[in-house]
């Protein structure tokens, strides 16, 4: 049987990649154990199909147990979360609120999820931290705090956008070409900044493009 902190690793690193690049990096990861890479798989079919019943009910059990960890209304340094905005393979992120009464500020906080928090999930989470933390430019939100809870849970705070999916905005708004292509050009200016600080996003869509 195959070690499942190996199975669960390359699970979590295979969901954060596009689903056009999965098997190549399931190839390399696997080094051709066919029982690793069917195990690997068999989670990443039932990863990919959470829209069923089923996966409603998984979903909603698994935000239930991160919620029962005491998040909502616990204080994170300075910060109180208020409400869960979303998510994702290993991480969940929440809107909070400036706490100590010295000025009022609202922020995202993003935690690695209960479960989730193997040593190479972590590795990723702190390098990703690490990333936001680097960068500096108008067009991309801004890392502002991080630390970790009394739980032992890590998290950052990050800039809260309140913004629509650049595809929504376009049609709401009725853009013209022009105009998109402007808004278009904002995108890659982020995306070349974040080139030449030899970073690689991986997961561009309209959700994560947001347009305030």
């Amino acid at each position: 049987m195959n070690d499942w902190k190996i199975v669960e690793d390359i699970f979590l690193a295979a969901t954060e990649i596009p689903a056009n690049e999965r098997d190549a990096f399931l190839h390399r990861s696997c080094g051709g154990k066919i029982g690793l890479r069917a195990e690997v798989d068999s989670l990443l079919a039932f990863d990919s199909g959470n829209t069923g019943p089923l996966g409603r009910i998984v979903e909603a059990g698994a935000a239930a147990f991160f919620h029962t960890e005491g998040m909502l209304g616990a204080r994170v340094g300075s910060y109180q979360i208020t409400e869960s905005l979303g998510h994702g393979g290993m991480g969940a992120v929440y809107l909070a609120q400036r706490a100590d009464e010295q000025f009022s500020r609202k922020v995202a906080v993003k935690f690695i999820r209960r479960g989730m928090d193997t040593p190479g999930a972590v590795e990723r989470f702190l390098r990703e931290r690490q990333i936001l933390a680097n960068l500096d430019h108008p067009y991309i939100g801004k890392l502002l705090d991080g630390g970790t809870t009394e739980e032992g849970i890590p998290y950052f705070v990050m800039e809260y956008i309140q913004g629509t999916p650049i595809d929504e905005y376009c049609e709401t708004h009725r853009l013209s070409v022009d105009a998109r292509c402007e808004l278009f050009r904002r995108v890659c200016e982020a995306v070349a900044y974040a080139h030449r600080n030899l970073v690689i996003h991986r997961d561009l869509k309209p959700t994560n493009i947001l347009v305030n």
